[in-house]
């Protein structure tokens, strides 16, 4: 059985994250999610392990691949790989490659051939 209080404690979390797009910031720390949801690290982190199955990077690089996601199939305006990479939040090119595949199961290219027609 899931804690009210986890339930809670998550709702918040992804509500904070998307208002204030916090993965869009490079080096975005669990420990500035938590200050923002009135939480603490660890608490956070045992949240995104226990019921979601997932790591703090992992959860904050989700969001980051779908803000890429919809900004390569913005056609007004076009951006480049490069633009799309800075603007989602991830530090470098090669980093966005290897995230985006891992969670797509394809390139950032790849994506918008099959989704831009």
């Amino acid at each position: 059985d899931t804690n009210p209080e986890y339930l809670l404690l998550g709702e918040t979390m992804c509500r904070v994250v998307e208002s204030r797009q916090l993965f869009r910031q490079k080096g975005l720390l669990i420990t500035d999610v938590a200050k923002l949801t009135g939480s603490n690290r660890t608490y956070i982190s045992n949240y995104l392990n226990k019921e979601l199955n997932t790591s703090f990077s992992d959860f904050i690089n989700s969001y980051r691949v779908e803000y890429a996601k919809s900004l390569l199939t913005s056609k007004d305006p076009e951006y480049s790989i490069l633009e799309i990479f800075e603007m989602s939040g991830f530090t470098n090119e090669v980093s966005f490659y290897r995230i985006f595949k891992k969670h797509t199961g394809v390139t950032p290219k790849q994506w918008n051939k099959q989704h831009c027609k």
